[in-house]
């Protein structure tokens, strides 16, 4: 059970644990102190730190694990934005292996990402061996190729447009011919999968977490933004991300454990080319409502 404790002497009645706790796990006293029922907190963390006084002692969150936020290094919303531009996804990657210590540190900032209930439940597979990566891309372009065969069936073709229509059996078609390409791509060596990558992740979270896929996705922009200040480069991986949705045989060679779900797939490498230029995309459509 969660132990909190409020110190009475330091606490200066300024409310900030009361507003920030959805949980309604703080009150303030008749002494304007302020007083707290641990048994209705769901771990957020969010007293601590909006506490600016330091007064709140968790017992998930100790004060010694939670150092003050530095706003002098923090970007500003210019430098913001400018990183947000210099990243891009990347398909060229340098033949350079990545020290497992960097990518513990890089997929550990994942963890500040958001998560749906405060979960934090997004864990991640790593492969780092070139043998094991190739391996898996040659598995992932077979069995591609062969749910592009059935795709463009014609008998499948004629269920789909009976079913769903002509507008999705040709979509459907469309997605098969780009599956097909890929064993042409590896043929003329290629990896189209991985784009020989030195590292892939794959980020997991339990399949009965509706937040899943959103919960992964916030963890994989933040490891994306930060690959970058660490001369790394990035790219998701979708049709890896098809197949181990679509292959329970798959998913059991790289050991995903039962009960979880690979979400996203990232390929980590150090880029053979640098980016020099921002380019414009398209604004998105705001309504208002009035």
């Amino acid at each position: 059970m969660v132990q909190i404790t409020v110190d009475k002497q330091a606490c200066n009645g300024c409310g900030a644990c009361s507003l920030v706790c959805i949980a309604r796990v703080y009150k303030l006293s008749e002494e304007n102190v302020a007083q707290a029922k641990p048994s209705y907190c769901w771990k957020c963390g969010h007293c601590v730190a909006a506490c600016p006084v330091g007064a709140i002692n968790h017992s998930e969150y100790p004060l010694p694990l939670c150092p003050p936020i530095d706003s002098d290094i923090l970007p500003n919303f210019e430098s913001l934005v400018e990183l947000f531009q210099e990243r891009r996804s990347t398909r060229a990657f340098r033949d350079k292996a990545i020290p497992r210590e960097t990518l513990q540190e890089l997929l550990e900032v994942g963890r500040h990402a958001p998560t749906g209930s405060n979960s934090q439940n997004i864990d991640w597979l790593v492969l780092d061996d070139a043998g094991k990566i190739q391996a898996l891309s040659r598995r992932t372009v077979q069995f591609l190729t062969e749910r592009a065969r059935f795709l463009r069936n014609p008998l499948v073709q004629l269920f789909f447009r009976v079913s769903k229509g002509s507008k999705f059996a040709g979509t459907m078609n469309g997605f098969a011919k780009k599956l097909a390409t890929l064993k042409t791509r590896e043929d003329a060596g290629d990896d189209p999968i991985f784009f020989r990558a030195p590292a892939v992740a794959i980020a997991l979270a339990p399949k009965s977490d509706g937040s899943a896929r959103d919960n992964a996705i916030h963890a994989l922009y933040n490891v994306e933004l930060a690959a970058r200040r660490i001369g790394l480069a990035t790219c998701q991986m979708g049709f890896m991300k098809f197949a181990l949705d679509s292959d329970q045989s798959l998913r059991d060679s790289l050991g995903v454990p039962k009960g979880s779900g690979p979400q996203a797939v990232l390929a980590i490498g150090f880029p053979k080319v640098t980016y020099h230029r921002a380019l414009p995309r398209r604004r998105p459509r705001i309504t208002w409502i009035n």
